[in-house]
């Protein structure tokens, strides 16, 4: 027959506690010779509204239910829904039967407790329901169990051999058991005072309280919905976790350790505390007991308390008192919870590790208050346990180790090297092939963190076989997951050249790439630092990246919305341009040039001189590449960029229209506004920039030039000047433009003979540079074809002894121009 939870009536014992007291010793509260008379199971029961000691009678047999007049009284009823029997058909004014009926129950009777054995709770080990026969209960570990003897035997054993302390015993253990009927029968309150009694005898008298088979009693208390009933029988169970090792296994021989678990769910702080703190004990082995202390308890209530608190209630920033107090706590726990994380136990083991992760995961702002969480559970050497938890089969488990390993990994590099000398790192590479989708996230998400520390730290990740499972996760179609893989390949990427090429021999090119068309922002932008730093400094592999198809999405990332991600795209396609005629081609044909141009109207600063360096690279290529910037307006972007302050930036556009004016293109620099920037540059003070200038100016003039364009823009006075340079290269260049120039009309000569270029001509005709001396006789060899003025412009400046001095020249071609030159002088002079 299984006993129902009764619900607390309006029927109460009166002077309950006082008839209680006068109980004899040696009886039973519940009577024997009631139950041995039990004829209509199924009667409602009746109670007489007090009792007194004269309400008993007493037989050799223990105590049976009588009234002064043989009646029970109706007075109260004490249950309303109950199947037990009716003692008004138990007891009768037949003595005779009465007496017969007491002789024949014994086989009815609990031999060793005196009950009915159909109605039996005290050998009942289970909670909640009473049965007739005991369960095989599951036994603690074997350091728990006293070697070649069990609880029983050791009763056993001590009853022979001390007959005198176990009658002292006996009276106690009759007191403990006297207390069953109201825990069994008595309303919830009268439990609950029965309970609570109960609870304090298991301070000092604990093997008392199991002799009396009471652990079952609080074991069958443990409900999280009745909180005190719940509380008072926690209590007991944790002043007897705190006894010896066989005090331990009485609880886990009433089955009392799941109900203790159950009890760490509850809403409760000090059930939840209390249930934490005893099964902590049983999983200790404990030679020697130790007296309770309730500031333990108190501790873990403080503990769960700052766990459910609200944010909002604190001041996340500057609070350092806050902070402080929780610190101290947790340090104060973290023993209790080292107990429990390392319990055989899987229920036990997730709640104390979800119950720490909540704590620690409290979002502070406050990054010292986390360095010091990290450092108290390294301390307390956690770190050993959550690796554990990594190869546990219950998923549950093993995903919560690798979210306490991703909070102490999240730490510092020294905390990060704590991990990874916890051998932590090749249980969570091989975490990342599970068909668990959770644990798989919470591994990448710890191997991220430990890649995002030093390049020694990744490269541990590396040699564990991360690199190639991260590329392959990349295919997942779970978001989180391809997000994090993407995170952690990008830290990796972020390291030296050797991580580099790990990454590039994972052929993480191409599965990378699919992210450049994600609309994921976060993934897009991870996705390009690691195509990014995979080239960068290894042109070579830059045609994979076009092989794969990574110019075109590159191209519409120019003009995405958000600023990082259109910057790294045009450093990537920078490092191309940087590349073969082959890689500035990929840019071309993508049709990237036009909207590099389109930038340059809203870019500034570094992006700016980003772009330009593309187009300067590009323009550097063939003159087709070449053509595709002239064709999209390049080029009076680039003149913008000459009168710039960025000396290197104008350096670079000098150079490009260096190879542009030697090229069929160069028409396009004659064009006005083109040709008079770089004539203004002629007047810089770096060499570079004056040199290149006069280069250009040297291939324009190569070919025919207009004489409007020599005398609008005015240039020929300041190649004439820069003819008086100590820069040799400088005056190279300037006496050849001037020499192409002599070639043109008679007016341009009158150009160069109004500058003044006669004077420094002749002084040039002696010059140790071969280049400059014949360049110098072309001059005046072109001005004697003009007129008659000009050639006396010649003469007058003293020109003929330098001339007369050549003759003796070595180079024949030398001596030959200029015997021509003196004999139309010559002519002239007749």
């Amino acid at each position: 027959m299984v006993l129902p939870v009764y619900e607390e009536k309006e029927v109460f014992f009166k002077n309950f506690e006082k008839d209680f007291k006068n109980f004899e010793k040696d009886v039973s509260f519940l009577s024997q010779k009631l139950l041995n008379n039990i004829e209509n199971p199924d009667a409602k029961i009746e109670r007489p509204s007090s009792f007194s000691k004269g309400h008993f009678k007493s037989n050799s047999n223990g105590i049976q239910f009588a009234t002064q007049n043989n009646e029970i009284s109706n007075s109260f009823k004490f249950f309303d829904q109950t199947k037990l029997p009716n003692p008004t058909e138990a007891v009768t004014n037949d003595n005779t039967q009465n007496n017969a009926n007491s002789e024949n129950s014994d086989s009815l009777l609990c031999a060793e407790h005196s009950c009915a054995k159909k109605y039996c709770l005290c050998e009942s080990p289970s909670y909640n329901v009473a049965i007739n026969e005991c369960k095989v209960l599951p036994s603690l570990p074997e350091y728990l169990v006293p070697k070649n003897k069990n609880i029983e035997a050791a009763e056993e054993k001590t009853t022979n051999n001390d007959n005198h302390e176990n009658s002292q015993r006996n009276d106690k253990v009759k007191e403990i058991k006297a207390l069953f009927v109201a825990i069994n029968l008595g309303t919830q309150k009268q439990a609950a005072e029965a309970l609570e009694t109960l609870a304090a005898f298991t301070v000092k008298d604990k093997d008392d309280v199991i002799e009396a088979k009471a652990v079952p009693y609080f074991v069958r208390h443990l409900d999280i919905t009745k909180i005190n009933l719940c509380k008072f029988s926690l209590q007991a169970l944790a002043n007897l976790s705190c006894g010896t090792n066989e005090q331990k296994q009485a609880i886990i021989d009433a089955e009392g350790m799941d109900p203790l678990m159950e009890c760490l769910k509850s809403t409760d702080l000090h059930i939840q505390a209390t249930a934490a703190f005893t099964l902590a004990n049983i999983i200790t082995d404990n030679k020697f007991p130790y007296n309770f202390d309730i500031k333990f308890i108190d501790d873990l209530c403080k503990f769960l308390e700052l766990i459910n608190a609200e944010e909002h209630e604190f001041v996340t920033e500057g609070n350092i008192e806050f902070f402080k107090q929780r610190l101290n706590v947790l340090n104060t726990v973290l023993p209790i919870f080292v107990k429990l994380l390392g319990c055989n136990y899987i229920t036990i083991c997730t709640f104390s590790a979800k119950t720490l992760l909540n704590f620690v995961n409290y979002k502070s702002g406050n990054e010292s208050h986390n360095y010091e969480q990290r450092k108290a559970l390294i301390q307390f050497n956690t770190l050993p346990i959550f690796v554990q938890f990594l190869h546990s089969t219950d998923q549950k488990l093993c995903k919560l180790g690798a979210e306490a390993i991703t909070f102490i990994a999240a730490g510092l590099t020294q905390q990060k090297q704590y991990v990874i000398n916890a051998n932590a790192v090749p249980a969570l590479v091989k975490l990342l092939l599970t068909s668990n989708m959770e644990t798989c996230l919470e591994a990448i998400k710890t191997l991220s963190k430990i890649v995002n520390g030093t390049n020694d730290q990744k490269q541990v990740v590396i040699d564990a076989g991360g690199c190639a499972l991260f590329v392959e996760l990349l295919s997942f179609s779970d978001s989180e997951i391809s997000t994090e893989a993407l995170k952690a390949l990008a830290s990796i990427s972020a390291g030296n050249l050797k991580h580099q090429k790990a990454l590039y021999e994972s052929k993480s090119i191409p599965a990378v790439i699919q992210f450049l068309n994600d609309s994921d922002l976060e993934k897009c932008n991870f996705a390009l630092v690691i195509l990014f730093n995979i080239i960068n400094k290894a042109p070579e592999r830059n045609q994979d990246l076009i092989k794969f198809g990574g110019i075109p999405p590159l191209t519409k990332l120019l003009i995405n919305e958000d600023q990082k991600i259109s910057f790294i795209a045009l450093r990537i396609l920078e490092n191309i341009s940087y590349g073969s005629t082959k890689d500035k081609q990929a840019i071309v044909q993508a049709f990237a040039i036009p909207s590099l141009i389109k930038l340059l109207d809203i870019s500034k600063g570094n992006t700016y001189k980003i772009i330009m360096n593309i187009l300067i690279n590009i323009g550097m290529g063939t003159s087709e590449q070449r053509s595709a910037i002239i064709e999209a307006g390049g080029i009076s972007y680039f003149c913008k960029i000459l009168q710039s302050s960025d000396t290197d930036l104008v350096k670079d556009v000098i150079k490009l229209f260096s190879i542009i004016s030697n090229s069929p293109q160069k028409k396009i620099l004659t064009k006005g506004n083109i040709l008079n920037s770089i004539i203004s540059l002629l007047k810089s003070s770096n060499n570079f920039i004056v040199e290149n200038s006069l280069e250009i100016l040297q291939n324009i003039t190569t070919e025919n030039i207009s004489d409007e364009i020599l005398s609008t823009f005015g240039f020929i006075p300041m190649t004439v000047y820069l003819m008086y340079s100590e820069n040799p290269l400088i005056v190279e260049k300037a006496v050849s433009i001037n020499a192409n120039i002599s070639k043109g009309t008679n007016s341009q000569k009158q150009l160069l003979i109004d500058a003044g270029i006669i004077p420094i001509t002749i002084k040039l005709l002696n010059s140790t540079d071969l280049n400059v001396s014949k360049n110098a006789i072309k001059i005046l060899d072109e001005i004697v074809k003009g007129t008659n003025d000009q050639i006396e412009t010649i003469i007058n400046e003293g020109a003929i002894p330098a001339l007369q001095s050549l003759l003796k020249s070595s180079d024949t071609s030398i001596s030959k121009i200029v015997g021509n030159i003196l004999f139309k002088i010559i002519n002239v002079s007749k």
